[in-house]
């Protein structure tokens, strides 16, 4: 994996396994309220599946963001998962002096660096690194939240 050593006092590394935590937290919260809003296990499991496809269809990753119709725009917005994505992007590809080859449309090869052509990509700037996890947190408290009301709003065992 490109840009997990140990520079910066291992500070590349840590924040690597920090934003895979916060993904994991994500994802646990999600099913967590799902698994909470419905009575059976199997339609948790539909719904999950359904709800991941979206998050990972409308990432920015199989589809770039200028991609996606506008009508689909805002799920793109709200997603946690390309920040998770991106966040993850940033402590790989941070390096300034790292060239790669990249083929052009016309066949052309140039060099580029590779956090230029990641930047590019992505369509997004490796700088907003914090802002990513803002995002990933401030959606783990929402969950969180909305966890805590379907707990004391749901309740399947009435009749």
């Amino acid at each position: 994996i490109a840009g997990l050593t140990l520079q910066q006092s291992g500070l590349t590394f840590s924040l690597y396994f920090f934003v895979l935590f916060c993904n994991r937290i994500f994802s646990i919260g999600l099913i967590e309220l799902i698994g909470l809003c419905v009575r059976t296990i199997e339609s948790a499991q539909s719904i999950q599946a359904a709800i991941n496809m979206m998050f990972m269809l409308f990432s920015g990753y199989y589809l770039p963001r200028n991609g996606i119709p506008n009508y689909w725009k805002w799920f793109y917005y709200i997603n946690p998962v390309p920040k998770g994505l991106k966040a993850l992007s940033c402590t790989q590809f941070i390096c300034d002096t790292c060239m790669i080859d990249v083929v052009q449309s016309n066949g052309e090869t140039i060099q580029m660096l590779t956090r230029t052509y990641v930047e590019s990509y992505l369509d997004d700037s490796l700088n907003d690194y914090w802002k990513y996890i803002g995002w990933l947190v401030l959606t783990f408290v929402i969950l969180r939240i909305l966890i805590a009301l379907t707990l004391d709003k749901i309740n399947h065992m009435k009749r």
